[in-house]
């Protein structure tokens, strides 16, 4: 019965190095596929290794994979929750930064210039997340212009319409009155 005991322990242990190594294989798996621009073979080796161990940095490298897919708003929920699990501040400066570019991509500048500014927090002096950061500024005082132009485009034509109305039914009112008067 003791030797049965002691069997099971090391069948655990075997088990969990196998497991390590295959997500360990999985993710080198994921990197060659990565660096080779092979986004969704990438993308599926991640998500395997998830599986087995789920992990900020495994959650981090499929964010950058879903990313390099143009799939923004997926990208954005990865690197959502390696900042919420990551005990590391570099891992955490690292998701915020690339959510900021998720978010930028997205046309998303308020969010996007919120992100870079959480990954200055995080990493600050960074200047890729600086330059960025200007960018996305840049971007949504663009943004902001334009909506404002167009809100104002908006009421112009509101007031051309009500004025066009109106000169309409002054038009049709000198209109009534000259038949009238033709008849009297």
């Amino acid at each position: 019965m003791r030797w049965l005991i002691a069997i099971i322990p090391g069948l655990f242990l075997a088990q969990a190095t196998l497991s390590a190594q295959s997500v360990h294989r999985l993710l080198r798996e994921g990197n060659e596929a990565y660096k080779e621009e092979a986004y969704a073979g990438a993308e599926e080796a991640y998500r395997k290794s998830l599986e087995a161990n789920s992990t900020a940095r495994g959650h981090y490298n499929l964010g950058n994979a879903i990313y390099q897919q143009g799939r923004y708003d997926e990208a954005v929920r990865r690197y959502e929750h390696v900042i919420e699990n990551a005990d590391n501040t570099e891992v955490r400066a690292q998701a915020y930064h690339n959510m900021g570019n998720a978010h930028f991509e997205a046309q998303e500048y308020e969010k996007s210039v919120e992100a870079f500014k959480n990954a200055l927090r995080e990493r600050p002096g960074d200047r890729s997340t600086q330059y960025n950061l200007a960018q996305a500024q840049r971007q949504l005082k663009m943004q902001q212009q334009q909506q404002q132009q167009q809100q104002n485009d908006e009421q112009n034509e509101d007031q051309e319409q009500q004025d066009q109305q109106q000169q309409q039914q002054q038009n049709n009112q000198q209109q009534n009155q000259d038949e009238q008067q033709q008849q009297n």
